[in-house]
């Protein structure tokens, strides 16, 4: 079968009514536009226009990178996984969990963004998959003592460390064209100011350190190798979150999840064309890296300051 017929099954599996080329305009043009191949915009829940997908990429090229993606982070985090640094936790300890007032702040917030996703157009709940909302929904399972040990906590703070970048990109940049329920940009911008809490309390208190595994270490090799290995689990992640999971449910749904589909409304038009999303990943992993030296930087100004670093052996 060749290339063209794969893309063929790859349409009709996925996204049989998706239109071909740029997504439907959000305003209205000539009175009967079509978002869908058989749904007209005008019929479409208050909200719901701005968020359709279409087939920006040929579906081939979706096969393409879909399958290639997937294959390159499994065997990814099949080998980083192993030798990931860590400390040594046994499989009951809750040394990472947060405290009771920060579980309420986090329990509390995620449900209101909750609330809001499912009081818009009906698949408005899919939203939660933008990184900023799943972030508190991965900040929410931290609290669940028996849903998640320290091991994967630890993991997961380190992450979050370089995922602020995103954060700060979506206060920077804001995409509020599907906002149309009261006070819900006025929350968008709060609760974004909001994640940062958490990764902050992590490094506060001392829990967790972003330089290396021994904090204690003045070893520049070790820092290096702790940061090169973090960042590239963090860039695995987000590329296995977003090209394996989210863009078949993006593709099913109709709905440019994360931009999964089409490319986001920035101020510059070179993040266009069919290798967008390539570039798009390209700029993601150097925030990532960004920022996870801004919070290097930020820790070792903390030292300087005397506040407790945790110190811990490495498995």
């Amino acid at each position: 079968m060749n290339i063209k017929g794969i893309g063929s099954i790859f349409r009709s599996i996925f996204g049989p009514t998706l239109l071909d080329g740029d997504a439907p305009p959000c305003v209205e043009i000539s009175g009967s536009d079509l978002c869908y191949s058989d749904v007209l915009c005008s019929s479409l829940e208050h909200g719901q226009r701005c968020q359709v997908g279409s087939w920006y990429l040929t579906p081939e090229r979706h096969a393409i990178e879909y399958v290639f993606t997937t294959l390159i982070v499994g065997l990814i985090l099949y080998f980083l996984w192993p030798i990931l640094p860590h400390p040594s936790y046994d499989s009951t300890s809750t040394t990472l969990s947060q405290p009771k007032s920060l579980k309420i702040h986090t329990f509390g917030s995620t449900i209101i963004v909750l609330i809001y996703k499912f009081i818009g157009f009906q698949t408005k709940i899919l939203c939660m998959a933008m990184p900023c909302n799943t972030l508190w929904l991965l900040f929410s399972l931290m609290c669940w003592d028996r849903l998640m040990n320290d091991r994967i906590r630890y993991a997961l703070i380190q992450t979050s460390f370089s995922y602020m970048g995103l954060v700060f990109l979506a206060l920077a940049v804001p995409d509020l064209s599907t906002f149309n329920i009261l006070f819900e940009v006025e929350w968008f911008f709060l609760h974004h100011y909001m994640l940062f809490i958490i990764p902050f309390y992590y490094l506060l208190t001392g829990k967790v350190s972003v330089l290396s595994l021994q904090v204690d270490s003045q070893s520049l090799s070790s820092s290096v190798s702790f940061f090169i290995r973090y960042w590239l689990f963090t860039c695995t992640i987000f590329a296995c979150y977003y090209v394996t999971i989210i863009t078949p449910i993006s593709l099913l749904s109709g709905l440019n999840l994360n931009y999964m589909l089409n490319p986001p409304p920035l101020p510059v038009d070179w993040v266009q064309g069919p290798n967008y999303r390539l570039i798009s990943c390209v700029l993601v992993f150097t925030v990532f890296a960004l920022f996870r030296g801004i919070f290097m930087v930020l820790e070792i100004l903390l030292r300087s300051l005397f506040i407790p670093i945790a110190k811990r052996k490495a498995t």
